[in-house]
């Protein structure tokens, strides 16, 4: 593949992204940073970004480089949650809770997990009002994912409890975690409804 007017975007533990050109299409390249010593993160990003582009999750992948360890995949632009919290209303944010908290219920589904989610600060990127997830390195199948359960920790965490609360959102964490722990238990349909449904009541 052809990039032209590749630079620097930001440099992690594990990887380093390059935003650059492909077509004229803005896409994001990532590469193992030399100095991690993880094994297979940048392989592993790539397998479950092809499962999950199957279900309009994540970035999509346009290729994946095994010689060069890079993948180069759809940049995603937009604002981090925690921001997107901090300039909407009580309406458009609790719109972005419960499509957030879905895509995370097709996570749990299909037996992946993302980590991470308890401080998604740079893991949810909010498009328009379009709730977005990159950053899959650390993706594994497990029995018993914590995707759902996890995102609901961090919106009770005292600075977001803070931020919702101002925007006129008061989510009682005895009643969140009584919730998070009934769905973590049985995995359904019935149960992570009622997460959304206590949510809607706000």
């Amino acid at each position: 593949m052809n990039l032209n007017n590749i630079k620097l975007y930001k440099k992690g533990k594990r990887g380093i992204v390059y935003t650059a050109f492909l077509n004229d299409k803005k896409v994001a390249v990532k590469e193992k940073n030399p100095d991690s010593e993880a094994v297979g993160k940048i392989r592993n990003e790539a397998e479950f970004l092809k499962r999950l582009n199957k279900n309009k999750i994540g970035p999509e992948l346009y290729d994946y480089d095994k010689n060069n360890n890079r993948i180069i995949m759809e940049f995603i632009e937009g604002i981090p949650i925690i921001e997107y919290f901090e300039e909407n209303d009580k309406k458009e944010i609790l719109k972005v809770i419960e499509k957030t908290l879905k895509k995370l219920r097709t996570l749990d589904k299909t037996g992946i997990n993302k980590e991470e989610l308890t401080n998604p600060y740079k893991h949810i990127i909010i498009q328009g009002n379009n709730p977005r997830l990159i950053d899959f390195e650390r993706c594994s199948f497990t029995e018993k994912p914590k995707n759902v359960t996890q995102f609901l920790q961090f919106l009770t965490s005292k600075n977001i409890k803070k931020i919702l609360s101002r925007k006129g959102i008061d989510l009682e964490k005895k009643k969140i975690i009584e919730l998070s722990k009934t769905y973590k238990k049985t995995n359904s349909k019935k149960d992570f409804d009622n997460v959304l449904d206590y949510l809607n009541k706000n």
